[in-house]
């Protein structure tokens, strides 16, 4: 029922203008901080340390292990209707909040308790799955919060944080476990725990 919206056709330096406009807002640079390290600093323990880990702490076997990522992974896609649904009752910035706190007593908890009984670490780990799906909710929060004419470059902006974050967060954790040297074929138990 509405008209199609019509734009005139920016320039360069216009779009780049409405991007500074963006990044210098006082409201964006926490919203940059939540997307370069919620979903990267689970995304990294899904993708390149969680598999090691439950091998070199609890000896899984191949199956197992792709098992627990697989809950961890579920619990990734699950997270995000939730904290949707959530919205409908609290305000998004709270959600955000207390998806960013979740976060932090989630990782925390893996950081600190070295060695958990095998149930525990699994169970952390789907928690840690759920933990970093609030960054959807920052995504819908930075949209609505500029005008329209922003949205583009707001999102391709946290867009850019997001995966900015994955890819230094794997680098980084890369070489602190490789900074350690191997046990018997494997990182020692004290390596992926630094790298959390």
């Amino acid at each position: 029922g509405q008209a199609d919206p019509t734009a005139p056709r920016e320039s360069l330096t216009q779009a780049l203008r409405g991007l500074v406009t963006v990044v210098t807002d006082r409201r964006f640079p926490p919203m940059f901080a939540m997307c370069f390290v919620a979903m990267p600093s689970m995304i990294a323990v899904l993708t390149l340390l969680g598999g090691p880990y439950l091998f070199d702490r609890y000896g899984l076997g191949t199956i197992d292990r792709a098992n627990v990522l697989f809950a961890m992974g579920l619990a990734v896609m699950v997270a995000p209707m939730v904290y949707g649904q959530v919205t409908r009752w609290i305000s998004p910035r709270w959600v955000i909040r207390a998806g960013a706190a979740y976060s932090v007593v989630v990782l925390g908890a893996l950081a600190v308790w070295p060695s958990p009984s095998l149930w525990v670490t699994i169970a952390l780990l789907v928690l840690l799955g759920a933990s970093g799906s609030y960054v959807v909710m920052v995504f819908t929060t930075g949209r609505a919060i500029f005008p329209e004419h922003l949205a583009g470059r707001v999102l391709t902006a946290l867009n850019v944080a997001q995966m900015s974050g994955m890819a230094v967060l794997q680098f980084v954790a890369g070489g602190i476990v490789g900074a350690f040297p191997s046990d018997g074929g494997g990182a020692p138990e004290i390596a992926p725990i630094k790298a959390w």
